[in-house]
């Protein structure tokens, strides 16, 4: 058997660059054979293809096209000789392939509906675009849609229509486990800084937790990150908040030795769909505090507050939970166990999962 990857492009999307590397990981552990398509095979038309993407409403729509023009033959000749075909990035690439990861179904649906504006003459423009936007999202009802949690899954069945299985992101629960002591009263946050992970919050509560140290490690690998970064250590500047310390592009020597020693783990943002970061965290024995929303809370959380972590609603909320855990730790570490849960999303119970679901279309 083999399974033919299709993807976009993946060196500006570290996280599902990852998830492309789990998958072939594993069903290179399961004795499956893969090979790969991105649009870096079509140098040209790629160049066309990113030009015309995110310019208008068209230019996405076209873009959409150029995807199905492109691949959509190679698709079907590779399931005429009965290869798997799996487009592991089915918010950007659009291909209705026998399997579709969508990362995002949020990104999925901003590229391609827009809400039809009162004006008449407006309304004319928007309405033919949205048309043949939901006859496009209609082709992928002919695939197996996967997506990354529950949320997710309920965020695309009322944003599209569309049923969906859910394939949780691996996370290498052996990397930090039990790693120290957690002996300091220091919280820790990993994420890229970007406006939409909305880490300024995170400056919010240690303005209110003054006897405890927050770190912030996070990838900065564009100028809008970079300027982020500024934007955040402007702040704390300004505002004079001593016990914030951002560490962008920190080494893995680094975060280790943060995950030793911190007793909890903020996540800041809402909505998110999953966060390999909190269950890393988990993982190493920290507790996780997150919103009261998306993946981190329905997936992760398991919607139950108190049983492996703590979420929160509003900034009261998150500075008397973050305060609470960092006063109790050695008793909430071992009532609520975090490893433990950590383990529900390794890399055995992907494969496993995986596994399943191939079953399904083969």
């Amino acid at each position: 058997m083999m399974v033919a990857l299709f993807y976009y492009k993946l060196e500006k999307f570290g996280g599902i660059r990852a998830v492309k590397d789990y998958v072939k990981q594993a069903l290179s552990d399961l004795g499956i054979r893969t090979c790969e398509f991105s649009w870096k095979d079509h140098k040209y038309i790629c160049k066309l293809r990113d030009f015309t993407a995110c310019k208008t409403i068209y230019g996405n729509l076209l873009s959409k096209l150029l995807d199905y023009t492109c691949f959509r033959h190679l698709d079907t000749q590779l399931e005429q000789n009965n290869i798997l075909t799996f487009n592991i990035h089915g918010e950007w690439l659009f291909l209705p392939t026998k399997l579709v990861y969508i990362h995002d179904p949020g990104l999925l649906v901003s590229t391609f509906f827009r809400h039809s504006p009162l004006s008449i003459v407006r309304r004319a423009y928007y309405i033919p675009h949205n048309i043949i936007s939901k006859n496009l999202v209609n082709l992928y009802g002919k695939s197996l849609v996967v997506v990354n949690s529950i949320f997710s899954a309920t965020q695309l069945k009322r944003l599209t229509g569309l049923d969906c299985q859910v394939l949780y992101p691996p996370v290498d629960t052996h990397k930090y486990r039990n790693c120290g002591l957690h002996d300091k009263p220091w919280v820790l946050t990993i994420s890229r800084f970007s406006r939409f992970k909305q880490l300024d919050k995170v400056l919010e509560v240690a303005k209110r937790v003054r006897d405890a140290k927050f770190f912030i490690c996070g990838g900065v690998n564009s100028e809008d990150e970079l300027r982020y970064f500024w934007y955040l250590k402007r702040l704390i500047d300004e505002e004079k908040i001593k016990n914030v310390f951002l560490l962008p592009n920190a080494s893995e020597q680094i975060k280790t030795y943060l995950m030793s020693r911190s007793k909890a783990y903020f996540h800041p943002k809402e909505d998110e769909q999953f966060g390999i970061s909190i269950v890393e965290a988990a993982s190493s024995g920290l507790i996780p505090v997150v919103h009261k929303s998306g993946g981190p809370w329905m997936d992760i959380l398991d919607g139950k507050q108190g049983l492996y972590g703590y979420a929160y609603d509003n900034l009261e909320e998150a500075v008397s939970i973050v305060n609470y855990v960092l006063r109790q730790y050695l008793k909430l570490v071992n009532d609520l166990a975090p490893y433990n849960r950590a383990k529900y999303f390794s890399y055995d119970k992907f494969k496993i999962r995986l596994y399943n679901l191939l079953e399904q279309v083969m």
